[in-house]
């Protein structure tokens, strides 16, 4: 049965754009679809290197800190408790 709603539709479609322009269609179709997926594709790539360059600005300011502004590790001796 899905089958039949399937050729229909191809007929129906046959009917509005003629079969001669069905190959045109179809070549526009899959090249926004190779579009598509090549734009997403780029996207990614550029999520991916921009969360790279944001950790290497991270890093580079984490060096370019004093060693006075940085947190003390491991030392309670801001709360006043201290050994």
């Amino acid at each position: 049965m899905f089958e039949d709603k399937w050729i229909f539709v191809i007929l129906i479609i046959a009917l509005l754009f003629g079969a001669s322009r069905l190959p045109m269609l179809g070549r526009n179709f899959g090249a926004g679809i190779k579009e598509f997926k090549k734009g997403l594709a780029e996207s990614q790539r550029d999520d991916k290197s921009g969360a790279k360059a944001e950790q290497a600005d991270k890093a580079e300011a984490a060096i370019d800190q004093p060693e006075a502004a940085r947190p003390a590790s491991g030392s309670s001796d801001e709360n006043g408790a201290g050994a």
